[in-house]
C-alpha cells in the first residue's frame, strides 16, 4: 500500500488511462498505458514537433519573449521606408525556415530596393532564412497571430529556434 493517501494531481491523465486517483508514479502510469494509447501519445508528440515552431523575438538585442507558432502562421513585418516615407509590408511563414516571402509597397519604394532591375516578389519568394532583423528610425512592427512587437528608432529581430 505504498500509494495509500497519494492523490493523482494529473487528473486528466488518470481518467484517460482509467487509473485509480491514488497513482502518481510514472511507473504506475506506464504500466496502465496500452500500446494504442502509447502510439496515440507518440503521434501527438511527433505532430507537435512537425507543426509547431518556437520563435525568439528580440528588441534591440535583448530577448523579448519566445512565441510558439504553427507552421501555417503568417508573420508580417511593417515599417516606413525612411527615404521614400512609404509603408513597406513583408509577409512570410515559419516552415523549416522563414520562407514564402512577399512584399507590398508602392512602385517608387520597390524601385528604391531593387534599382528597378527585377521584380521584388519574384526574388523574395525564393528566400529562406532562419532569422530576420529589421531596424528603422521611423519604427518597425513584427506581427504574429499571437502578438505584435514594435519599436521606434531601434531594431526588432526574430529567430527560428527549431528546426
Amino acid at each position: 500500500m505504498q500509494n495509500a493517501g497519494r492523490e493523482c494531481f494529473i487528473f486528466s491523465a488518470c481518467s484517460f488511462l482509467k487509473m485509480p486517483k491514488t497513482h502518481l508514479r510514472i511507473s504506475d502510469i506506464l504500466s496502465h498505458l496500452t500500446k494504442e494509447k502509447f502510439l496515440f501519445a507518440l503521434l501527438a508528440v511527433i505532430l507537435a514537433i512537425l507543426l509547431v515552431r518556437p520563435i525568439l523575438v528580440m528588441r534591440d538585442g535583448k530577448t523579448e519573449r519566445i512565441a510558439w507558432l504553427w507552421i501555417w502562421s503568417k508573420i508580417q513585418v511593417s515599417f516606413v521606408n525612411s527615404v521614400t516615407g512609404r509603408l513597406v509590408e513583408i509577409k512570410c511563414y515559419p516552415l523549416w525556415k522563414f520562407s514564402h516571402f512577399s512584399a507590398r509597397t508602392d512602385s517608387e519604394t520597390e524601385a528604391y530596393y531593387t534599382g528597378g532591375k527585377y521584380q521584388w516578389n519574384e526574388v523574395l519568394k525564393r528566400e529562406r532564412t532562419s532569422s530576420l532583423a529589421y531596424c528603422s528610425i521611423k519604427g518597425v512592427t513584427i506581427c504574429t497571430p499571437v502578438e505584435c512587437f514594435s519599436t521606434r528608432e531601434g531594431c526588432l529581430s526574430i529567430k527560428l529556434l527549431w528546426p
